[in-house]
């Protein structure tokens, strides 16, 4: 009699045919296993070893070739390599452990860890489409760190809308703000928005008029650390919703995530009486752009432009040249500060480009001061009395939120978008955002290096291969600018490893 005895190793399925032959004697039956190997699946019986590659066996037919173009159940080591890419998934799995990264990922959800750890690793290496995540699945170390990772289109689409489900969502935000800040810290955010072009049909897709540009979008909003630079939180909102109606709603999600903050610094789409108020209400220091168009910002500009332009209010900051005047006004019953501004950089910019557009259209110059007057000039309010020397690197602090979306956009996989619901969008977000946080973290390693950054680190780690035998790997020997990376990072590249990996 024979039987397929499935077994569970290192969370992965394998399985054996069993054989019972029962002696003449009358004594114990005598069990004769056949190794099958990896279980891709059970009830269509198709397995992998090293030595078969992928097959098909069954109790009644035996051995059979699998007939994997007509199976949605291909599995990504139908074409299993004995090279493999080491170094960039070496590097990346090593660093998520000192950071606590990845027991944070792998516990988000456990039942798809391998597939989840697998798909942030692809994120921050690769900018491919999910579809070719089994090609580099296939060729990476990544195919042995996450055995049991399913990374075909239908599997990822599963794990996208599971990882998008708002009770997933909250427990993870829960752990990793505490992670990232320490118990009873008061923090500093920033807080911006931008579109994410969608053509999908859904709630979140509507049209935008954000800044005179229209566009169908989806409207990511970052919360951002003012000290570490790292995302803390986001929120998705449809195209539609215009910036100032979210801030409100971002505090009070915070506040339940028990995150307590001290002080916001805020683009100018934000500033609003109802949102001045409630940051008021809520004791909360802000710093934040005022528009262009508002009343307070051009009676100031009559009023002190002079003033700003003179020597007695001129500053230097990051090579730039700015003008600073504090002026005491009130905010809606409330004490506060406008600081008028003056970028000469930005004006002199403004001022020259606008000169050659004047004279080649002919405009009288006697014109020319109603256009040049405000060029340059920018206005700052703030619940809180600031030196210039303290004003303006916490106003060009914001920029920080900008580069976290650049990550998100040119290094982290989040455009375009190539889901089809409401919940695989949500879930593509918050692997996006995992991955950016990564990314962010290892990037912070390289910051006074001359050359070195998380990208190129990872480009030229990628360039480590390793060979696979039956129970080891063999990594190649490491250049100058691999060895230099790892002791940036803190870690070490062995020499062999032993399989199945284990983690620590």
């Amino acid at each position: 009699m024979s039987i397929i005895w499935p077994y569970t190793k290192n969370n992965v399925m394998y399985a054996e045919v069993r054989t019972s032959e029962r002696k003449e004697s009358g004594g114990k039956p005598k069990s004769t296993p056949v190794y099958l190997g990896k279980v891709i699946d059970l009830e269509e019986g198709l397995f992998m070893n090293r030595k078969m590659g992928v097959f098909k066996y069954t109790i009644e037919s035996g051995f059979e070739e699998a007939d994997l173009q007509d199976s949605t159940l291909l599995n990504t080591y139908r074409d299993e390599k004995l090279i493999l890419d080491f170094g960039s998934s070496y590097l990346l799995s090593e660093f998520s452990k000192k950071t606590g990264f990845w027991t944070l990922f792998r516990d988000t959800l456990p039942s798809y860890s391998d597939s989840l750890m697998a798909m942030v690793f692809y994120y921050i290496e690769m900018s491919a489409s999910n579809q070719e995540a089994v090609r580099w699945f296939r060729g990476s170390l990544s195919s042995l760190l996450f055995p049991a990772a399913q990374l075909q289109s239908q599997r990822s689409s599963e794990l996208l809308a599971r990882l998008g489900d708002e009770a997933v969502v909250r427990s993870f935000f829960e752990r990793y703000l505490k992670l990232l800040v320490p118990p009873d810290k008061k923090t500093g955010i920033l807080i911006d928005s931008t579109g994410l072009p969608n053509s999908i049909h859904f709630p979140l897709t509507a049209v935008s008029n954000h800044n005179g540009e229209i566009s169908e979008e989806v409207r990511l909003i970052f919360v951002v650390d003012a000290e570490t630079g790292l995302p803390l939180f986001f929120r998705c909102n449809a195209g539609n919703i215009v910036d100032i109606t979210t801030l409100k709603a971002a505090l009070l999600e915070l506040e339940e995530l028990r995150l307590s903050v001290k002080q916001a610094v805020l683009d100018a789409g934000y500033c609003s009486e109802d949102n001045i108020l409630a940051l008021f209400e809520a004791k909360i220091h802000f710093l934040t752009r005022l528009p262009l168009n508002r009343k307070l910002f051009l009676d100031s500009i009559i009023k002190y432009r002079e003033e700003v332009l003179s020597d007695y209010c001129r500053y230097m900051y990051n090579e730039r040249v700015i003008g600073v005047k504090r002026i005491y006004t009130p905010l809606y019953g409330h004490r506060g500060y406008l600081y008028l501004c003056v970028d000469y950089n930005r004006r002199n910019d403004q001022i020259k480009n606008f000169t050659k557009g004047a004279f080649a259209d002919k405009l009288p110059r006697s014109q020319w001061g109603s256009f040049t007057d405000k060029m340059g000039f920018f206005a700052l309010i703030s619940s809180i009395k600031l030196e210039p020397e303290e004003l303006l690197p916490l106003y060009y602090i914001r920029q920080t939120v900008e580069q976290v979306f650049d990550v998100t956009i040119n290094s982290t996989h989040i455009l375009p978008l190539r889901t089809h619901s409401e919940e695989t969008f949500r879930g593509h977000i918050m692997l996006t955002f995992m991955a950016t946080v990564m990314y962010l973290k290892l990037n912070q390693c390289f910051k006074g290096h001359k050359v070195l950054t998380a990208q190129n680190a990872i480009i030229e780690m990628r360039n480590l291969k390793c060979k696979v035998f039956d129970h080891c790997l063999l990594v190649e020997e490491t250049a100058k600018d691999m060895r230099e990376i790892c002791e940036i990072v803190g870690i070490k590249v062995p020499d062999k490893i032993r399989l199945p990996i284990k983690h620590v």
